[in-house]
């Protein structure tokens, strides 16, 4: 019983969060504080809901969860945006290449990105 309360809370405060997100963009005429464009290369703060997978369970008690990440855009168009948390390049000479660890988010569930800095 415990279980559901804490979901039931958890999901009120996700939804007044998203309630104030969208009166804090309409009070700022339905775009971003930050009117400059984001590019490629800066520095971004994304809450976006995130897939739950769950397993033996009453379906009924999982929703997708809010969840925040930090990193370098590395892409975006009307689709989805690109961010890597860490990059290094590989020292061997005939495959010497970049690797990057990050996350692809789709569009729809941003719930909020800003350019931090």
């Amino acid at each position: 019983m415990e279980l559901i309360s804490f979901q039931l809370r958890m999901q009120q405060r996700q939804s007044l969060e998203q309630y104030r997100h969208c009166v804090s963009l309409l009070s700022a005429g339905g775009h971003s504080r930050d009117l400059k464009p984001l590019k490629a290369g800066d520095v971004v703060f994304i809450r976006y809901q995130d897939h739950v997978l769950f397993k033996d369970a009453s379906a009924s008690q999982y929703k997708p969860w809010t969840r925040e990440t930090i990193g370098w855009l590395d892409y975006e168009d009307e689709e989805f945006v690109r961010i890597v948390w860490e990059q290094f390049h590989e020292p061997a000479p005939p495959l010497a290449r970049v690797r990057s660890t990050g996350l692809s988010i789709l569009r729809k569930d941003i719930i909020e990105i800003r350019r931090v800095g």
